[in-house]
């Protein structure tokens, strides 16, 4: 027999009460006087047998009675052999280890296979246990039913040998998707992991690195359900209400970067808890570098004279700084591929790399330079290595300025803090490309008197440069060109022209070359019967020629190839500088429109200004800031009044008087633009003012093959789209395919690739997540805040302990021997009343008799 609570059985020592009172004498109650005995001394009756009991049946019920309501309040039950030996119920572990790039850091992987040691040694032999790790993407190494077919030791052994061969991954942290796979995951009684995927919103469960066996570990619709809902030993299903409840155990570094806001349109079960095993780094210095990337051919920066002064050759670098930093000084520089990637390599502490290449900015070198690793102060006071100094306090971040990368540097470095993992930024700088703008109109004038007069001239003044491109003007004569194609009687449609230029590097997937794109017009010419002639010169494809000015009245079989040329994605710029009274430029501007456009002479008095100027579009964005919006210093000594423009138009500025100055027309890929005034001397102060230089690189438009648009994130997104028959080349040049949407998982870390499209291949970088460098640590509270339930997994003892006392109560309240013990119990006191009740009546003189006792 066992006591459910024993402690009450300590009733039992009151049956020491009823002894004691059979053994106490009772006293005489009443006295007598008797005369007689008046002058005796009193003395007190003499007891001359103590230690008799008196009734002592009596007194056993009395004892019996006592003790059964002791064993009444302790509940007793009896316990089987069978039910003593019973194994321990199942319970549900999901063990969800971090396997992100912000665990690279020292130390973290160590711990977090040493709390995952600790808890595969708490496992019971009954408990079922699955295995999920997560980056970006939640992945399934062990199911349910894997675990439960091998014995304790198996299961140890097959989840230590699987984090063995893991490593942490170079992919960004989802924490919320990790958690709410694993808590569908938990409930899921069985099911198939194929629902667990519907029920979580899809969640993917093969990461990146998961291999063949891995997906298949996964489970698909085909797979076996396993029923968990087991009976109980006794029979009465306790361990199906057990198995409801499930522990996920999460080790991570639960950085900030961690992406917890997917929790909050999530449901968290309620029989689910999460125990917290947060591993931490005691380096919490940590910087990162980006390069920003709108900072490439910023065309505010092309305005040397607006007030700026910072030139065509920089770029915009945010520098962060973690929060709970200790460090406030850091130095940024470009590295060449090499020296990077040594960088790279993480090691749970700073690496000083030296730069080979330089890469100056706009902040002034303070003394604090001194003390970042990594700048070198040379004699001049400047950086002896090229690295730039910087402060940034904890928390916050800070946009600089530095000079473009020159030839041989492929990476942004920062030094000076703890934790090296995501100190490089890699980026693909395209070769300097040579362009040009088309000028068809008046040649160059060499006499000083006819320069006012010319556009050519202030037009080749215009500095484009800059580190993708070299921008000249040509003066180019129709008349050459007309001879030159003389002929050739290729001919190709708007639409075909189209397609032959090939389609853009960061849509398909595929690069083609200029030289490419005349060659596929030219053949698939043959295959059209439309015609509208198209440009044989390699020199007007869009790419090597994007701008043609368009200043002197044009036939219109040149009109027509200059159509064809903005359907291909060129921009056409038509000056109407001077009166035109036989309405040639009239003409021109409507065969390249194709509508009908009249133009006549605007009457000015004295001068005109722009107004309305649409300061949100590409072509005056540069000079949309107040201090350089000021257009009441340009004056307009003549212009054109242009009628018949129809709803495609798009009018950028106007005059004072309400006529048109700058319209733009979308012709397929390309822009059509017109101007009504010259910029010459001798029809406004345009070319002599600071809005010329901005306002030409605004119509020029931006070197879309610069730094930015060649940046892929690893795990999330490539810049070039797959496609039959194209590779991906690797830093370490090892080719893999590039055909279907997930062979982009086989980029598994950051560097420089190239794709491969034949005979063609493009460069592109792939990056560290920018939320992985935001590694200051966050509480387990802010799990809660989310609304996940938090708990802790019971140990092995603990366990034991909790079931025998569940089993206890179980037999107790089945067998209710309580209920026995008390009924006995009150009979016994009912026997004991009326026994006593008949001894006080068979003897009624007791209470009042009196024995007197005299001395001698």
């Amino acid at each position: 027999m066992s006591l459910l609570a024993p402690i009450f059985f300590a009733g039992a020592l009151a049956i020491g009460l009823p002894i004691l009172f059979h053994l106490i004498r009772r006293q005489p109650k009443s006295h007598a006087v008797f005369s007689s005995l008046m002058f005796l001394e009193a003395t007190p009756p003499r007891l001359t047998r103590r230690s008799r009991l008196d009734h002592w049946p009596l007194l056993l019920i009395r004892a019996l009675a006592l003790l059964l309501l002791a064993l009444a309040f302790a509940k007793p039950f009896l316990r089987s052999a069978l039910q003593t030996d019973a194994e321990l119920p199942a319970r549900r572990f999901v063990l969800l280890v971090d396997t992100s790039a912000s665990m690279q850091r020292s130390g973290l992987w160590q711990q977090a296979l040493a709390h995952a040691d600790t808890v595969l040694n708490d496992l019971l032999p009954n408990d079922q246990v699955a295995l999920i790790t997560f980056d970006r993407t939640p992945q399934t190494r062990l199911r349910w039913e894997q675990s439960g077919e091998m014995p304790l030791e198996g299961r140890r052994d097959a989840i230590r040998s699987a984090l063995a061969e893991l490593r942490p991954t170079w992919m960004a942290t989802d924490t919320a998707a990790a958690l709410t796979y694993a808590a569908e995951f938990a409930v899921s009684s069985g099911e198939s992991d194929d629902d667990v995927d519907s029920q979580s919103g899809g969640a993917s469960t093969v990461g990146p690195n998961a291999s063949d066996d891995d997906s298949q570990a996964v489970g698909s619709a085909d797979d076996d359900v396993v029923d968990l809902d087991v009976a109980g030993a006794d029979g009465s299903g306790r361990d199906s209400a057990l198995l409801d409840q499930a522990t996920i155990i999460l080790i991570s570094d639960l950085q900030s970067g961690s992406q917890l806001e997917g929790l909050q349109s999530f449901a968290w079960p309620e029989q689910v808890q999460v125990d917290v095993r947060q591993v931490g780094s005691g380096q919490r210095t940590n910087a990162s570098a980006v390069v920003l990337s709108d900072a490439v051919n910023e065309l505010s920066d092309r305005d040397g004279e607006s007030g700026t002064g910072r030139g065509t050759d920089q770029v915009r670098v945010r520098v962060a700084n973690a929060s709970d930093s200790a460090v406030a000084d850091f130095a940024i520089g470009w590295e060449s591929a090499m020296d990077a990637a040594a960088v790279a390599q993480p090691s749970g502490s700073s690496t000083d790399a030296k730069s080979n290449s330089t890469g100056t900015g706009e902040l002034v070198r303070s003394e604090s330079a001194g003390n970042v690793p990594g700048a070198e102060i040379a004699s001049d006071g400047g950086l002896a290595n090229g690295r730039m100094p910087i402060q940034v306090p904890p928390g916050q971040s800070r946009i600089v300025r530095m000079d473009r990368p020159r030839d041989g540097a492929t990476a942004l470095v920062i030094s000076g803090d703890d934790v090296d993992f995501d100190n490089v930024r890699w980026m693909v700088m395209e070769e300097s490309r040579q362009q040009r703008i088309a000028f068809l109109g008046a040649p160059a004038a060499v006499d000083s008197d006819a320069v006012r007069d010319n556009l050519l001239y202030y037009l080749q003044r215009v500095p484009l440069d800059d580190a993708g491109r070299q921008v000249t003007v040509e003066f180019v004569d129709p008349g050459s060109i007309l001879s030159e194609s003389s002929g050739n009687d290729s001919e190709v449609t708007p639409s075909a022209a189209e397609d032959s230029v090939g389609t853009d590097p960061a849509s398909s997937g595929s690069a083609v070359s200029p030289d490419a794109s005349s060659e596929s017009a030219a053949t698939a010419a043959d295959k059209n019967d439309a015609a509208v002639p198209v440009f044989s010169s390699d020199d007007w494809d869009p790419k090597t020629t994007p701008l043609v000015v368009v200043a002197m009245p044009l036939e219109s079989i040149m009109t027509d190839r200059l159509a064809s040329y903005m359907e291909l994605g060129g921009r056409v710029w038509v000056v109407l500088d001077r009166p035109d009274p036989a309405s040639g430029m009239a003409v021109t501007l409507g065969n390249l429109a194709g509508q009908s456009i009249r133009l006549t002479e605007a009457k000015v008095d004295d001068y005109h200004m722009m107004s309305k100027i649409d300061f949100g579009h590409p072509v005056f964005q540069a000079m949309s800031d107040p201090q350089f919006n000021d257009f009441t210093k340009v004056r307009f000594w003549s212009h054109r009044s242009l009628t018949g423009l129809d709803q495609d138009w798009n009018v950028l500025a106007r005059f004072d008087d309400g006529e048109v100055a700058l319209a733009e027309r979308v012709m397929g890929r390309g822009r059509l633009m017109v101007a009504s005034f010259g910029w010459q001397p001798n029809a406004s102060q345009l070319a002599l003012s600071t809005k010329f230089i901005p306002l030409v690189a605004g119509i020029l438009g931006s070197d879309s093959q610069g730094m930015a648009g060649t940046e892929g994130i690893v795990g999330q997104n490539v810049p070039y789209n797959q496609g039959a028959g194209l590779q991906i080349v690797g830093p370490d040049d090892k080719p893999m395919p590039y055909q279907t949407a997930s062979d982009r998982l086989l980029i598994d870390k950051p560097g420089v690739y190239r794709v491969v499209d034949g005979d063609q291949q493009h460069r592109f970088a792939m990056n560290l997540a920018v939320s992985e460098s935001q590694t200051d640590a966050l509480g387990a509270d802010s799990l809660e805040q989310w609304g996940v339930k938090l708990g802790e997994m019971v140990d092995a003892k603990t366990a034991e302990a909790t079931d025998r006392q569940l089993r206890d109560q179980e037999l107790e309240s089945r067998q209710k021997l309580w209920r026995w013990a008390l009924l006995i119990a009150l009979g016994l006191l009912g026997i004991e009343t009326l026994w006593g009740r008949w001894l006080s009546r068979r003897r009624p003189g007791d209470a009042g008799s009196f024995r007197p006792s005299v001395d001698g």
